[in-house]
């Protein structure tokens, strides 16, 4: 029996609302489910909730806090920012002037129309010869085909609303007698909450267009022939966001079923209108002068990589042009301000004149692509805008929390030496009792009886250690992992204990020249250890604080939960 709660077509109410201003700048409700989707959010409990929609409206304060106090707009975060900006435009500006235009007509206006929708499906798979599903089958697509036909028609045919229970039951009883989908068993056929361009796109055409409780005629993918059976559908986390990100957004999911030779091609072809081999001249002497300079470091065993280049090529006598396109010369000082800006992880060697022009070519061509983004407005796209701004607010709240943690201060001399004498009161800051042990040490049990014998009858181990030398342990802390340290900790001083195996499989014998009482550390030698308590101590206090105190700096009373 399958345990079904309520199964019912539902349409959550998605007005774009406001949920909270700081100085009169409104944030929506949309924006903050772009951070969870709505569907998951109903799922939380109260608490979760709360923290979830408390950490949203924090980073939002962090946002507005940080750009009121100009932090955008330092030197280090202005680059950061703008490198950012750089690398999304080109990859926007590839999706807008390759990718998109490679989109299907029909495969867009379908996307666009479902975008906004979810389903939540059954289904049923038969296999055939060929197909990619694991296993082999025999029956040829043809059969296939009339198999499932056939599956489809055994089923009631008196399914209607009122009975959709019974018909949930009896696909699902089918399906686990006669789908081939691996996964059945555990499923009972139920694929979950389906959005576009989740699945395939004859799978997702079908059942974005099926009625309720209706099972499906044989729909073909390359797993097979699908009978499909819709329980529900519900908004997408799409349809709570701004409408005018959809547009973009369609395309995007359509992008996933274009071919990747398709897409490569394209962005091959791009990239040389762009960057045209026939109008790029290479300066061969100078391009050698730099691998020369890099193989010349190797062999003296530094290794190539981004920072070492930046200092390799720091010598104010290369002053050489090394390409020239489009006429205009290009020296070492635009590529290292390039090379700057990328981030090490796309810097590949150079160890060849073909590396380093490969680089030279690939940093011609983002100028470029920048340039024709620009150009193209893509920067000005609501989808651009919306995504550039979301890095940015991340990009600020680290660098506002790192400034806020940078601005603390070294505590006072005084307020160390109180929580130094504090600490003593309470036990801190003690030197445990330790103890320094000589030992001698032998590989046979044997081998430490004989010496230990020795000393029962002279008692005087001094003496016995001119024939076994031993070695005086350094002021040793109690520990019950080790057995010569509990034996010494069981002595008094001038005592020997007898003879013990330690955890190697070796045998000693101690004796206790000394036993050191606790004593309290100097200030001079816990100083910097409370100093990092203190200021731990206030890094931590300004996590905690920095949501109530933003709060109450912009009055931020009246917040709407969604």
């Amino acid at each position: 029996m399958i345990k079904l709660l309520l199964l019912f077509f539902s349409f959550a109410f998605t007005e774009n609302s406001v949920l909270f201003s700081i100085e009169k700048q409104n944030v929506f409700s949309q924006d903050f489910f772009k951070t969870i989707s709505y569907n998951e959010w109903e799922k939380l409990d109260s608490l979760k909730k709360d923290r979830a929609f408390s950490s949203f409206v924090e980073k939002e304060l962090i946002y507005y806090d940080a750009l009121s106090m100009g932090l955008d707009l330092f030197p280090k975060n202005k680059t950061t920012l703008q490198t950012r900006f750089n690398h999304l435009l080109i990859n926007n500006t590839y999706e807008a002037l390759v990718a998109f235009p490679l989109i299907d007509s029909e495969a867009f206006s379908l996307s666009r129309k479902h975008i906004k929708e979810e389903v939540s499906a059954y289904h049923l798979l038969v296999g055939y010869e060929g197909c990619q599903l694991p296993g082999s089958f025999t029956r040829s697509k043809k059969e296939a085909f009339f198999y499932a036909d056939s599956l489809k028609k055994s089923l009631p045919v008196n399914f209607d609303l009122s009975d959709s229970l019974s018909v949930v039951e009896a696909f699902s009883k089918l399906s686990l007698s006669f789908s081939e989908d691996p996964s059945v068993k555990d499923n009972s056929g139920y694929i979950g909450w389906i959005s576009w361009g989740r699945v395939m796109s004859s799978f997702q055409q079908k059942a974005f267009n099926l009625k309720p409780f209706v099972v499906s005629e044989p729909v073909l993918t390359p797993y097979g022939y699908h009978l499909i059976l819709i329980v529900n559908k519900r908004p997408s986390q799409y349809a709570y966001y701004n409408p005018s990100l959809l547009e973009d957004l369609s395309k995007k999911i359509c992008l996933q079923s274009i071919p990747f030779d398709s897409l490569r091609a394209a962005s091959s072809s791009f990239d040389s209108s762009l960057v045209s081999s026939d109008r790029l001249v290479f300066n061969n002497v100078a391009i050698n002068k730099l691998v020369s300079i890099i193989r010349d470091k190797e062999l003296g065993g530094f290794r190539g990589n981004k920072g070492a280049y930046l200092e390799w090529f720091s010598d104010p006598s290369l002053k050489d042009v090394y390409f020239v396109y489009d006429k205009r010369g290009f020296g070492l000082q635009w590529f290292l301000y390039h090379l700057k800006k990328t981030p090490s992880t796309r810097i590949g060697t150079m160890s060849s004149s073909l590396d380093v022009k490969n680089i030279f070519r690939s940093f011609l061509l983002q100028e470029k692509v920048i340039s024709l983004g620009m150009k193209n407005k893509v920067d000005s796209s609501s989808f651009f805008v919306e995504e550039y701004t979301n890095h940015k607010k991340n990009i600020l709240k680290s660098e506002y929390l790192s400034f806020l943690t940078r601005s603390i201060v070294s505590p006072d001399s005084l307020i160390v030496k109180k929580r130094y004498n504090d600490g003593l009161y309470k036990g801190d800051f003690i030197a445990p009792e330790r103890v320094v042990y000589t030992e001698i040490s032998a590989q046979t049990e044997n081998e430490i009886n004989a010496i230990y014998n020795q000393y029962l009858l002279s008692r005087d181990f001094k003496s016995l250690l001119k024939k076994h030398p031993g070695k005086t342990s350094p002021p040793t802390s109690f520990s019950k992992n080790r057995p010569i340290t509990v034996a010494a900790f069981s002595l008094k001083e001038g005592e020997v204990a007898a003879p013990l195996k330690n955890k190697k499989g070796d045998f000693s014998l101690i004796y206790l020249d000394k036993i050191i009482k606790e004593v309290p550390h100097s200030l001079d030698r816990v100083y910097k250890q409370i100093e990092r308590k203190i200021k731990k101590e206030q890094k931590d206090s300004i996590k905690i604080n920095l949501f109530p105190l933003l709060k109450k700096k912009y009055n931020l009373t009246n917040i709407t939960l969604p």
